[in-house]
């Protein structure tokens, strides 16, 4: 019996081991996940695109890719649009003036907002990751579902797969709602390993009730402040 005793407490030794471990884990996890969310969300813009009356059409997501204030979402938020506008964590407004590079088939749009290169400081940017993520990677997403920006939800990619018309696509069980589309998918460098885009109405996928959403990946370039570059690698 007392043999009995001694394993079980060696026993509970080790369980309560494991579990300190696990936490402790968790813990740098979460630590880094807050570490890039606070570095990444001034480089992260709510998009509002606009009719010739000023009414508002769609509303996505952004981020910047240069300090002189480009951006790249969705292109589909822009469609049809007459007016389009960026407002930034910090709460300012800018003007979007023209479309640098677009990609229709990948549904990626590169805009310059108006005075970027004039401000000194520069932008806040992202750069992009070099390489894709691992199946049960964890990812970080900023985006500004339902027009509430700077919105963060966390999960795992579940899936990565090859498709004719877009070439690689992940999936990724972080929440994503509607104006999420264009929302940048870090990983846990802070790097965008993608932009999001909702393939299926309501996003909402899985037996077991959890939500899987569909995102395109965002090639790297050479200079991660041009992505020109990359929309020729896209088709």
């Amino acid at each position: 019996m007392r043999t009995l005793r001694i394993e079980t407490g060696l026993a509970a030794v080790s369980l309560l081991s494991l579990l300190l471990a696990y936490g402790s884990l968790a813990g740098c996890k979460q630590d880094s996940i807050r570490a890039i969310v606070g570095k990444a969300k001034p480089a992260v813009v709510m998009i509002i695109a606009k009719d010739a009356a000023g009414e508002v059409i769609a509303q996505g997501t952004g981020f910047f890719i240069s300090a002189d204030g480009h951006i790249v979402t969705s292109r589909h938020v822009m469609v049809g649009a007459d007016l389009a506008e960026v407002k930034t964590a910090e709460g300012k407004t800018y003007v979007v003036t023209g479309v640098l590079a677009e990609d229709e088939g990948a549904d990626i749009i590169e805009v310059a907002i108006e005075g970027g290169e004039r401000i000194s400081a520069g932008f806040p940017f992202l750069p992009l990751a070099s390489a894709l993520p691992a199946e049960g990677e964890r990812v970080v997403v900023i985006g500004s579902p339902f027009a509430l920006e700077s919105t963060v939800s966390d999960g795992l990619v579940s899936a990565v797969r090859e498709m004719p018309s877009t070439g690689q696509i992940i999936q990724i069980t972080a929440p994503i709602s509607p104006g999420s589309s264009g929302s940048p998918v870090l990983n846990l460098q802070g790097e965008v390993l993608w932009f999001c885009k909702v393939m299926a109405q309501g996003g909402q996928r899985g037996s077991q009730g959890g939500r899987e959403y569909i995102v395109v990946r965002v090639l790297p370039s050479a200079d991660l402040r041009l992505l020109s570059s990359v929309l020729s690698q896209l088709k």
